[in-house]
């Protein structure tokens, strides 16, 4: 059996916005009763450069483990939001110590599918 203890925390400030994601996980094994513990943390900054561009920079690691090394990585990303829901983003992750991959091409997407949050209008 695996457990994870998830952290997320979240700011804006000024048009930017800072993520810092922890993780621990205590993974269980398939051989014997016994568990491999490691943890990983990531800080990244966000912006808007246009109505449709954005960049983003992140610093993260992991430690090591009997079954892993640890490592540090830098990542940018350069991201397209093509309408509300959809957004594209492409970049490329470098690893920044000696046991971590040296460079990787990273691409995702976010789909929206809900709005969570209520739109107050400016009654009060």
């Amino acid at each position: 059996m695996d457990h994870n203890l998830i952290a997320l925390v979240s700011k804006n400030i000024r048009g930017t916005t800072f993520d810092f994601n922890a993780i621990y996980l205590l993974a269980g094994r398939t051989t014997d009763a016994r568990h491999a513990s490691s943890a990983q943390a990531a800080l990244a900054a966000s912006r808007n450069v246009s109505k449709r561009f954005g960049v983003q920079g992140e610093l993260s690691g992991l430690t090591r483990n009997d079954a892993q090394p640890g490592a540090m990585f830098g990542l940018g990303v350069v991201t397209y939001q093509v309408n509300r829901r959809l957004v594209f983003d492409g970049g490329l992750r470098a690893g920044l110590t000696r046991e971590a991959p040296r460079v990787g091409a990273v691409a995702g997407l976010t789909v929206g599918v809900a709005d969570l949050y209520r739109h107050r209008g400016k009654h009060h």
